[in-house]
């Protein structure tokens, strides 16, 4: 229940500089009280007014978490002599504030607001000083005011701060002028929240920005929550007349102005309009024509045959003659795909070819999406492997993120090999390319049967469905064939079957019907009897998967109950609660959201000592130490980069004893759990299932229900992705060759 206190700051525990996260005391009749929040800046002495709710911190006690923070100006003599002393002016200190108490007494906070060229008249006062009492009352007035109208319709005082230190005192003129430009600021507030300001500040329902303002929106929401690259035409129109009740006529005046406004662009894929958002037409049409430019063939490589005949003598293998039709093609054309499930030789080969490569004394870098696949990758190949990020050399100004590597400065090599390429998206790919030389030669390795990117887009199975991109499906299964059932049942689930049940195998189906019975055995099996089986440390080497975020199965409550036997609350180990989570010293914790300016050190390898920055969605860690005093922790990520992470940054973190499918994509894992239990269609997928299977280097097992599997392993149904780079590359082509003719 939201509560208000007034009273004075009375102690500032602590606060950060970037985004004003504070923790402070208020002083109200005599009592106490511990806040937390978002608030802005605010010194001991001043008055406040604070709007939140109250709860119990299992270390701190009560406290009241900030929703909303009002300053009040002082009243009493004291009290403004309080307020001007406390250092909330610069360069006014105990003896300036006392003498113009004395000048002015109750009639000083009046002074201080509407006549603050008055005070040259105390003896110690400046222009300079008075020029400052009037840009902290100006600033203090446009707080209160952009403060109040984010808290009235349900917007975050974070956004509030972040909206000012981009457009500063101008930020209220601009929301005043047009209310839905915080969207454009800001895409993943809520439309409703900014519509409802809107009206009150008199937009009318038919009015251009508001039918504008949706239109984006729903691209943005494409986008960010399905992997759209853009959407139909017909659809998007008649979706918005709908949510807005407005005629369709309305709507598509409103498209044509963002089509000249240069927001939008319509184009045509397969036949069919299709309404792009600028930046991702622009992703999609610069990564086909780059593409195009790099499609050519090499006759620079002699003797492929036996160059491929003295790899397989030194390293004892045979390959297959599809096999040896990938390495020939990655050593002659320009850019090529290799798709294959596992077992299926992918890392092999690219030992094959990096080898040949660098006998002819080309240069070769190596890259995937994520850091723990770029790691994988390496040890694999025994070469050092970057995350495309990394080898782009990306950096961070003010926010910013900005790659060293581009058209200007390209990576200096000649053939860059991508594994995991399912998981990247068209963002990534554009500036991967834009770095990328004409002569490169680019070698793009992946598992088209995966779950797609988490970022918009859809590029390998778009260039596998061009016919453009040279390619090679890799089907004949090796790797574990004779005493191993993940990789063959992986092939079976692919193929629609259901997968061989072999006691004493490395591949389990356990039947339980309920939920809760479900829950029992997937503890039971993660904290006794697979450590027990495998000689396994449950941190490190198990893993368990869940289809779903939501229910007794679901990620989250599985992440609790499992802290609690692997890592139980001790009074010896340092923890803090933030919303629904502990997080505690020793807990295994992800990153949900790309921080790219978040600082790590490296604490292993060759280059143990480097910092960097960098640290994105799906990394995994370890919470080594807490500091509650300084509300920060040290979180080791991918057992190398230590961070020092803020507490102000917890909405990015959550406990990953157990994670969804989807963020265990570029992983292996010794052991993966996984419960099977009905959830929303949308979740129950063959490729979901494959997916997770295909995570598990030594032991599978799935606990729940025969009925549910099945129903997994029949649903071939994929959420329909929009893009539009295959259609791209294929209309690339045939210009390129009327342009020949």
């Amino acid at each position: 229940m939201l509560q208000d206190i007034k009273g004075m700051v009375s102690d500032i525990i602590y606060r950060n500089l970037e985004n004003n996260y504070t923790v402070f005391e208020i002083l109200c009749d005599d009592e106490v009280f511990t806040a937390v929040g978002i608030v802005p800046d605010i010194v001991i002495g001043e008055k406040v007014k604070v709007y939140g709710e109250f709860y119990v911190h299992p270390v701190y006690g009560q406290q009241l978490k900030v929703s909303y923070l009002e300053k009040l100006l002082p009243e009493t003599k004291d009290e403004i002599y309080l307020y001007l002393s406390s250092g909330v002016i610069k360069g006014i200190g105990q003896k300036t504030a006392k003498k113009i108490v004395e000048m002015f007494g109750d009639d000083t906070m009046r002074i201080l607001q509407e006549e603050p060229e008055k005070l040259l008249a105390v003896r110690g006062m400046t222009p300079e000083k008075v020029e400052r009492i009037k840009n902290m009352f100006s600033f203090q007035k446009f707080l209160k005011d952009i403060m109040t109208i984010f808290s009235q319709y349900g917007l975050s005082q974070n956004h509030a701060m972040r909206l000012f230190k981009l457009y500063g005192f101008s930020a209220l003129g601009l929301l005043y002028d047009n209310p839905y430009f915080l969207l454009d600021v800001f895409p993943e507030l809520d439309f409703k929240k900014v519509d409802r300001l809107a009206f009150d500040l008199g937009v009318s329902p038919d009015d251009m920005r508001r039918i504008s303002a949706k239109i984006v929106n729903l691209l943005n929401m494409g986008s960010n929550n399905e992997g759209h690259i853009c959407l139909p035409k017909e659809k998007l129109i008649l979706f918005v007349s709908k949510a807005l009740e407005q005629d369709t006529e309305k709507v598509e005046e409103a498209l044509d102005s963002l089509i000249k406004a240069k927001r939008v662009v319509i184009d045509t894929v397969d036949g069919l309009e299709m309404v792009f958002l600028y930046g991702f037409f622009e992703c999609e049409r610069y990564i086909a024509e780059k593409i195009a430019s790099m499609l050519k063939e090499y006759d620079d490589i002699l003797d492929i045959d036996e160059r491929i005949s003295e790899f397989e003598k030194k390293n004892s293998i045979v390959f297959s003659q599809n096999q040896k039709k990938a390495i020939k093609m990655a050593l002659t054309q320009g850019v090529s795909v290799i798709t294959g499930g596992p077992g299926t030789g992918k890392t092999t080969i690219i030992k094959c070819i990096i080898e040949i490569f660098e006998q002819e004394g080309k240069k070769v870098f190596l890259c995937a999406p994520t850091g723990r696949a770029a790691k994988r990758m390496q040890q694999q190949c025994e070469k050092e492997a970057k995350t495309i990020h990394r080898l782009l050399e990306m950096t961070v100004t003010d926010s910013q993120v900005f790659f060293q590597k581009g058209p200007n400065n390209p990576l200096r090599c000649d053939v860059i090999i991508v594994d995991e390429m399912s998981m990247v998206d068209s963002y990534i790919m554009y500036y991967l390319l834009s770095a990328t030389k004409d002569t490169t030669r680019l070698v793009l390795v992946g598992d088209k049967d995966q779950l797609p990117s988490v970022g918009a887009g859809n590029i390998l199975k778009d260039l596998i469905r061009s016919d453009v991109v040279p390619y090679v499906r890799l089907t004949e299964v090796y790797r574990q064939s004779e005493d191993s059932f993940i990789v063959l049942n992986a092939h079976r689930i692919n193929n629609g079957e259901f997968p061989y049940l072999q006691k004493n195998s490395d591949f389990y189906f356990i039947q339980k019907n309920s939920p809760e019975e479900i829950l029992k055995t997937i503890v039971e099996l993660v904290t006794k009897k697979l450590p027990n089986y495998l000689s396994a440390d449950p941190l490190t080497d198990i893993q368990v998967l869940c289809p779903s975020k939501k229910g007794v199965v679901g990620m989250y409550n599985i992440n609790r109950v499992l802290q609690q036997y692997l890592n139980p609350k001790d009074g010896s180990k340092k923890e803090v609660v933030y919303k629904e989570n502990t997080f505690r010293v020793g807990d295994k914790v992800m990153q949900i959201k790309n921080n790219y300016s978040l600082e790590f050190t490296i604490i292993e390898g060759e280059e143990k000592g480097k910092v960097s920055t960098g640290i994105f969605n799906g990394d995994i860690g370890v919470i080594k130490d807490i500091d509650r005093a300084g509300s920060a922790m040290e979180i080791v990520f991918d057992d190398d980069k230590l961070v020092f992470y803020d507490f102000s940054l917890l909405d990015d973190l959550e406990l990953s004893y157990a994670m969804t499918v989807h963020k265990s994509q570029g992983s292996e894992f010794r052991c993966i759990v996984m419960p099977v239990v009905e959830t929303y269609p949308i979740l129950m997928t063959r490729n979901l299932l494959y997916t997770a299977v295909t995570r598990a280097k030594e032991l599978v097992v799935l606990v729940g229900k025969k009925s549910a599997l099945e129903y997994m392993i029949a649903n071939q149904k994929e959420a329909m992705r929009y893009s539009a780079l295959y259609d791209f590359l294929k209309r690339k082509l045939k210009d390129t060759q009327l342009q020949a003719l």
